[in-house]
């Protein structure tokens, strides 16, 4: 009988999320064509626990995770998408250690859908309370 250590557990879970994460993400880009008013949608994974440094654009929080001091769980990467270029979105890929990688999967498609949704409309970018389910944005102008 073979027992695998924490972190070779800990490691399969993580390679299973990415894979699962990787198929959503194709999915969420066909969708993505014919739901949004942008011509295209360019999905960024971000390894790590931090999207890394913002500039202007949109964060958006998952409710589950707090305030903003744990950081979004997206960034919709500037405003040129506004002109009909590519939308460039970051999205977290590693789970923090309160969520379970099943769980952290739920959690990243309710933030794509809620970026298309957003996206779908640009009258949302005024609109400071936006939300959709458990996710909700700031905008950094």
């Amino acid at each position: 009988m073979v027992h695998r250590s924490a972190a070779a557990k800990k490691a399969a879970k993580t390679r299973k999320l990415r894979a699962a994460g990787r198929k959503a993400t194709e999915t969420k880009k066909r969708g993505a064509a014919a739901g949004a008013n942008t011509k295209s949608i360019r999905w960024l994974s971000v390894e790590g626990r931090d999207i890394g440094p913002l500039g202007h654009g949109v964060e958006f929080f998952h409710i589950e995770l707090g305030s903003t001091e744990s950081g979004p769980i997206a960034f919709l990467d500037g405003f040129e998408w506004r002109g009909g270029r590519p939308a460039i979105v970051r999205v977290l890929q590693t789970h923090p250690d309160q969520v379970t990688p099943d769980h952290w999967l739920k959690m990243l498609n309710e933030t794509r859908e809620a970026v298309l949704v957003f996206l779908s409309d640009e009258g949302n970018l005024f609109d400071m309370s936006f939300r959709h389910g458990p996710i909700w944005i700031h905008v950094n102008g």
